[in-house]
Formats: C-alpha cells, structure tokens, sequence
C-alpha cells in the first residue's frame, strides 16, 4: 500500500447547479487535494478494513445473473439482475424472489435500478419502457407509473423519488428529476445538461445516489469532481477533488466528439487527465473515494484524524487464500450506511484455489457468487 498526506481546503463558496430554486442553503465545501500514482499498488484487505464474505446459495430455481444493484437494510440483502430481485438475509440465507419480467399489466420488461421502501414494498424502475413499479412484500403490484424521461438510477427523497437521466436529453434539459408520487409528475428537475456532452456522455456508474437521511440525498458522477448533497428545494455542492492537478479541464468536454469512442480515444492518447467519481463513502474518521487514472482504477482512504492517504488499485483476500482482485475488474456498491459491498465470482475463485491446491469443494459448481462486504465503520 502507499501511505502519503493530503490536504483538504474549506470554502463557504458554493455552486448552484438548481432549476426553479430561488436561493440555496450556503453549506461548508470540502475541497480535497489528492495525489495520484500511476502503477499499480496492492493491499491485503484485513490490513484496511473489517469485511466478510457471504456466498450466496445456489439451487436450479435460484440461479443470478450479472448483478446490477446491490441495496442492503438492518436484516437484509436485495440483488438484483435484468429480471429479477432476490432478498436474502445478512448471512446470505435466501428469503424471496421477485420475477415479474414480461408484458403484461403487472410485468416489467427489465430493471434498470431499485430500491425497498420503508414498508417493505421494492420499487422498480424499467428504463427501457419508462416506467416506474411499486410491488408489495407479497410481490403484487401495486402502482405503475409512466415516466415522461429515460431514468437511469432512482432514489426515494421524502415523500417523493429522485430520477437520474445523465446527459440524456428532456425537455427540461435537466439531469436530475424530482418525481411526484401521488400525482406522477416532474415536479422539479436539477443540474442543467450540457449541450455537447449531451451527444456524446453517456456514461452511467452503480453509485449515483446513496441516501444521507429521509430528507437529503449524496449525489455523484462518473465523469465529475464534485459531490453534491440533493434535497426536494435544493442541489448543493459537498466535496470537490483535485486529482492532483490532473482534472479533465472543461475545455476538453466541449471538443464537439461525435460518439464516446472518439471521446475515450482521445482521452487515453493524452494520458494525464484522472476523473470520478466511480464510488464515494464517508465515515467519521475517513472518506473513500475511488476514481480513474491512466486506464487503473483507484481507491483512496482519506484519514480525517492524522491527513494520511492509502491508495490501492488491487487488493487480496485473506480468507480465500489471497484470491486477488483489481478494482478495474469489479463491480462496487455503497450502501446507505456507508458499507460497501462488491460481488464476486465464485467460479473463478474456485478455479484460483484448485491452482493452488486448496481444498475447493466448500465451493458448489455453478455457484452463484460471494458478497464481499466491507464494514468501513469496523
């Protein structure tokens, strides 16, 4: 691991990136100065954080796709894949199943993103037909609303539900939309969308929302430095990273690339621009931050109490004998809570302990994979 210090600035200064918002809550701006390496760097995660592992059990009616969310509660893990929600409890027990791919009246054609309300019910949105689900505990259907944008990622805020559309374009031209259950409208939309990127950026990450309280949400980018905090009147800005000098400037976004191959190819023949967010946490002693340099992934603990900073790129896994992992080649999803969960592939990780010649029988064939959960408040 790489041990260095960084520094963080404050500002009272604050961007407004809202529609319709007359005046914003002036918040205190985190600004952190992070510094980059270009190899790799290898961690073995006991030494950084308490984690376990949960493999998820296999059976012919219980068999997962790629996951493409990850949502956990107190007592409870969701997963979801293009067709369906499994809830299983924090031991990896499974509890149910949601499948209601189809269409017909009480079907989705797929998931696009969810999230489970406070009474159990799991809302689901289906991107590709613009509609939003409210199915009950029981699995009935319980509301159906039609969405007059292409949402990506969905979050609750309030009463309400925050939809994200990237530089899709709308017509409010807008990124950030705040929908209105009872009547299901667009009440207020946020953060205006930038022309040119609109033809090109199109880029959509696991972590855009993670829910900070019933009244305030942490919203992030992919392509963007900033982290903003979302409420139902309000965007503002939180925390804003300096890779180290390597930001991708305005300037180069609005080249006017026709497609983003041509945007990336560029991007990577130049070599020294870094961007994020690919996840983002805080706990009261550090931040995690993971962002791209020089085709790598990273992560990045920020300590709060002595400003150190530890950058892995890789990491091992103590108990499945130092199976190795790259971030590049993972899936990461934070929690509400700040825990991270990362799947991963059981079937390699049996491959990785037969070459070994390490007992991999605990492992079932055509196993579903493990949760590796990283408990950052350890």
């Amino acid at each position: 691991m790489k041990t260095i210090k960084f520094t963080v600035l404050v500002s009272l200064s604050f961007i407004l990136f809202a529609c319709n918002v007359k005046k914003e809550k002036e918040k205190s701006v985190s600004q952190f100065q992070v510094e980059l390496l270009s190899s790799p760097n290898v961690a073995k995660l006991s030494d950084i954080v308490k984690n376990t592992l949960v493999l998820l059990p296999t059976s012919d009616s219980l068999l997962i796709n790629e996951i493409n969310r990850i949502h956990s509660s107190t007592n409870h893990i969701y997963v979801s894949d293009v067709s369906s929600v499994y809830q299983f409890t924090r031991d990896g027990e499974f509890v149910k199943k949601l499948n209601k791919q189809g269409e017909g009246p009480n079907e989705y054609l797929n998931i696009s993103d969810f999230f489970v309300d406070k009474g159990d019910n799991i809302w689901i949105l289906s991107r590709t037909a613009k509609k939003l689900y409210q199915y009950s505990a029981d699995n009935e259907l319980l509301k159906s609303i039609s969405l007059d944008v292409w949402a990506q990622n969905i979050s609750p805020l309030g009463n309400d539900i925050l939809l994200y559309t990237g530089n899709e374009t709308n017509s409010a031209n807008m990124q950030l939309h705040l929908l209105d259950i009872a009547t299901g409208t667009i009440k207020k939309s946020y953060k205006a969308i930038k022309e040119k990127q609109a033809e090109y950026l199109h880029v959509k990450g696991n972590n855009v929302f993670r829910k900070i309280s019933d009244k305030e949400c942490c919203f992030s980018q992919l392509f963007n430095d900033t982290i903003y905090n979302v409420a139902s009147d309000s965007i503002s800005v939180a925390h804003t990273f300096d890779w180290d000098g390597h930001n991708i400037p305005e300037s180069f976004y609005d080249k006017g690339f026709s497609n983003i191959m041509e945007f990336f190819q560029e991007f990577h023949s130049n070599g020294q621009y870094a961007y994020g967010i690919n996840f983002f946490s805080e706990t009261d002693d550090e931040y995690w931050v993971s962002y791209y340099f020089q085709r790598q992934c990273f992560c990045s603990i920020l300590s709060k109490k002595d400003g150190t900073q530890t950058i892995f790129t890789d990491f091992l896994i103590d108990n499945l004998d130092d199976y190795p992992i790259k971030l590049s080649d993972v899936s990461t999803f934070v929690q509400n809570d700040g825990t991270i969960i990362i799947p991963v592939d059981a079937m390699n990780v049996k491959e990785y302990l037969k070459e070994r010649h390490v007992d991999s029988q605990r492992i079932p064939d055509d196993s579903n994979p493990y949760l590796l959960i990283l408990d950052l408040k350890g």
